[in-house]
């Protein structure tokens, strides 16, 4: 490291006044230099907290049209489902008025429709268990005459 690149230079006047001027020279020179690097600085700090807001701000814009979307959105669901629900209301009554009026075809026609497996399920259990209760009915009817036509023959 060489230190005589970093020492100030003395020129070494020829007289006093011409040294006086030399030395307000250089000292005007670097007040100069001070200034200039002081407000450089300044402008630069500045310029970091003009950013600084600039950043807040624009994050603070996002996330306000973040929760807007957001809220948006969940009207929308809550709406949607409040919709679905009073659908599904509706044909639940419908489906017992059908079942008041003994209306069998229309309420048949109607689950059929809305393809509720649950109640598809039950109804095909019901009609398995109707056909069997008719066969075992029409057994012990053959069965019943049978034996009728039996004891008349005797």
């Amino acid at each position: 490291m060489d230190r005589q690149f970093y020492k100030r230079t003395k020129s070494y006047a020829q007289s006093k006044k011409e040294a006086r001027t030399l030395d307000r020279f250089e000292q005007n020179m670097r007040s100069g230099q001070e200034t200039r690097k002081k407000t450089r600085h300044k402008e630069f700090l500045n310029e970091i907290l003009q950013h600084a807001k600039d950043f807040h701000e624009f994050h603070k814009k996002r996330q306000t049209q973040t929760k807007r979307k957001a809220i948006i959105f969940k009207n929308f669901l809550e709406h949607r489902a409040k919709k679905e629900t009073k659908e599904k209301t509706m044909e639940d009554q419908k489906r017992k008025q059908l079942l008041r009026d003994n209306n069998f075809d229309d309420w048949i026609k109607l689950v059929n429709f809305e393809k509720n497996e649950r109640l598809m399920e039950i109804l095909n259990q019901t009609n398995n268990y109707i056909e069997e209760l008719g066969q075992k009915v029409s057994i012990q009817k053959m069965e019943a005459c049978k034996l009728q036509n039996g004891k008349k023959k005797k």
